[in-house]
């Protein structure tokens, strides 16, 4: 049987991960990406904040996925855009988890995906693709100090939709009131900017 070199072997596996966009794989900028966990914050990281450890809406407390078919197992047909959006070879990763504050909730969204081009074509994508939404495309204006681009709009009062990107991320903040029967207000907006901006930080 042939030996294959140490070299050829290497090879092989940088090849592979190449092609396969493997977490950890480097920025635009030569450094390397961290593990997507990571970047999601931890207890009052955001002051206030603390993640649910059991949201009703979907277990475990702390999704993540690094195939596009197992992003679509947790959230059904709300991934096809994403992923049609940033094409062959362009997901690497997702996350998500629901946070308190004890007065206000907010599930938060991490996409990793290959490269800043991929990120901006789905920021860009909001604006003219309905399907990235799951009713009517609200009315988004420009939120500045959360990434390199960030907006936020109001969804028929139920919550304060956030989405921005930075680097290989595009992140969505969606927050609501703990209580139903409370009124959506500008209290909720705020705080929910202020978390946003947390989680900025925290991304390469």
């Amino acid at each position: 049987m042939r030996l294959r070199s140490p070299l050829f072997v290497a090879c092989l596996a940088l090849a592979a991960c190449t092609l396969a966009a493997c977490p950890g794989d480097d920025n635009d900028d030569g450094t390397t990406k961290p593990s997507l966990d990571t970047l999601f914050p931890a207890d009052n990281q955001a002051p206030g904040w603390t993640r649910e450890p059991s949201p009703a809406e979907f277990s475990p407390a702390l999704q993540l996925a690094t195939t596009g078919a197992a992003v679509v197992g947790y959230i059904d047909g709300a991934a096809d855009p994403y992923l049609a959006t940033a094409g062959q070879g362009g997901f690497v990763a997702w996350g998500r988890a629901m946070y308190t504050d004890g007065t206000r909730r907010l599930e938060l969204q991490i996409w990793e995906l290959a490269d800043s081009a991929k990120t901006k074509a789905v920021y860009d994508a909001m604006m003219t693709n309905s399907s990235f939404l799951e009713y009517p495309p609200p009315t988004w204006t420009d939120v500045a100090g959360i990434g390199e681009a960030a907006r936020v709009a109001n969804d028929n009062t139920l919550a304060w939709w956030f989405g921005a990107r930075k680097g290989a991320y595009y992140f969505a903040g969606y927050t609501k009131m703990a209580n139903p029967t409370v009124a959506l207000d500008q209290a909720a907006k705020d705080a929910g900017e202020a978390f946003m901006k947390v989680v900025a930080s925290k991304l390469p």
